[in-house]
């Protein structure tokens, strides 16, 4: 006999953690743009690292449970399908502050 192991909770922690890690992205350079450093790429590149590793855990996280979804129904679509595309933008973010190309182009 099998256990059953949800995994949904790790994935909620993903998601917080990730929205986490951006808001305190978002505050950092808020508050160095307003004490007049403009220097914003440094502020990004030191974040890449760990939103790259997020984006790849979500990513392959997302990919094997959309794959073993072992319900009936279509459920694996709704929950799963963007866990994968957060963590492929999260993983593209990373790789476009890494190899210093322009964000507006990661979408």
């Amino acid at each position: 006999m099998v256990a059953f192991i949800d995994e949904l909770a790790y994935y909620l922690f993903g998601i917080a953690f990730a929205a986490f890690l951006l808001a305190y992205l978002a505050s950092v350079m808020y508050l160095s743009y307003r004490k007049d450093r403009m220097d914003m790429r440094s502020h990004l590149e030191d974040m890449s690292v760990p939103l790259g590793f997020l984006g790849g855990y979500l990513l392959v996280m997302g990919a094997i449970s959309q794959m073993t979804w072992f319900l009936p129904g279509a459920y694996n679509i709704l929950f799963y399908d963007p866990m994968v595309s957060l963590g492929l933008l999260l993983l593209i973010f990373a790789f476009s502050i890494k190899m210093k190309f322009k964000l507006q182009f990661t979408g």
